[in-house]
């Protein structure tokens, strides 16, 4: 006979039945949405019973599998190494179709987890380009969670690094140091992985246009030095930088320098300072020989590589003749020395090699 409406059912071990929904019983069809409080099951099956007198009735003509939902993230998975600032993929399979994915990270073991990306696209798993942030950690993971069904997620298995991207650092020279033509400068420079070799440039108009120095030079030998020529026209908007010739984005430059003529402070003999280092069997420290003509203000300032001041050696009114200024090797450690001497209106700065 015709019946207006039908009760659905289903069972997962063929003995207990649970209601799925009554409905109009209209085109014989309904779309069912099964939750996650299913348990996934070999012995699945589906029953049909007319709402009003039982009758008639039909179940599956076979038992059916109804399996969990599942992410699982591909990568990162644990153990990558993965630059700040770069962008990788971050990929991930499903066994189903679960709608779009809400992507996340955390630095710090979970504690605290950041959105990537709110709604990103999922077809039986995925990829989403990340750029990875600003932060460096070795406590990193990703989890990947759908949208509409928060409870169906992943995590990363371990845990895997954000390490610092590829980078140079200039040292020297310094911003608004005075150089004159014909005088030496040391250009220092510290690199984080990098290899190969790296291009030196001059420009004498705050970057706009650049000259090559030298067009290769060993990075991990972390110098050059530039004799700047006698006949060089005076500018105080000169820089040099440093780039990779192997990654074209590693890239530093010195802030603004000035040159000045080369006859700026050829007057008088006792203006030029003599810096060096004492290299006795002592490794007694650095001592620093400077030559003052008239009574004037000296001052004498020692910066390591990174640029921290490590001894003010001279600041105030100091007599005429030759003088000699001390760092005993306690406060040292092996490396470059720069420093920084101001005799009157004279400046000066000498890079110092020191080793124990």
């Amino acid at each position: 006979g015709v019946f207006d409406s039908v009760k659905l059912e289903y069972t997962t071990n063929n003995a207990d039945w649970r209601a799925i929904r009554t409905v109009a019983n209209s085109g014989g069809k309904y779309t069912w949405d099964i939750p996650d409080s299913v348990t996934p099951s070999i012995h699945c099956s589906v029953r049909i019973t007319g709402i009003v007198t039982g009758q008639p009735t039909d179940k599956s003509a076979a038992e059916f599998t109804l399996i969990a939902p599942t992410i699982k993230i591909a990568a990162p998975n644990g153990g990558e190494a993965w630059n700040s600032g770069t962008t990788n993929n971050i990929t991930w399979g499903s066994d189903s179709i679960i709608g779009k994915v809400k992507i996340e990270y955390t630095t710090n073991n979970g504690r605290v987890w950041v959105t990537i990306a709110d709604s990103a696209a999922n077809n039986k798993g995925g990829s989403f380009a990340w750029t990875l942030p600003a932060v460096i950690s070795d406590s990193c993971k990703v989890r990947i969670s759908a949208v509409t069904r928060p409870a169906v997620s992943s995590v990363s298995n371990k845990f895997f690094s954000i390490i610092p991207a590829p980078s140079i650092s200039l040292v020297s020279p310094m911003p608004q140091q005075k150089f004159h033509g014909g005088d030496t400068v040391i250009i220092l420079w510290t690199s984080y992985d990098v290899t190969g070799t790296v291009k030196i440039e001059s420009s004498k108009n705050n970057g706009a246009t650049w000259a090559i120095l030298k067009d290769s030079v060993g990075i991990a030998l972390g110098r050059y030095t530039w004799i700047i020529p006698k006949a060089e026209t005076s500018s105080d908007s000169c820089k040099v930088r440093v780039s990779s010739n192997t990654l074209s984005s590693v890239i530093a430059s010195s802030g603004v320098f000035i040159i000045l003529p080369a006859t700026a402070i050829r007057t008088a003999p006792l203006h030029e300072c003599c810096l060096k280092a004492d290299m006795s069997a002592n490794h007694a420290g650095l001592f620093i020989h400077i030559g003052v003509p008239q009574a004037a203000a000296v001052d004498v300032r020692v910066y390591n590589i990174l640029g921290r001041e490590i001894a003010r050696m001279q600041n105030g009114n100091t007599p005429a003749g030759y003088h000699t200024l001390s760092i005993p090797a306690t406060l040292l450690k092996s490396g470059f020395y720069i420093a920084n001497v101001s005799i009157g209106k004279a400046q000066f700065r000498k890079v110092i090699s020191y080793t124990k």
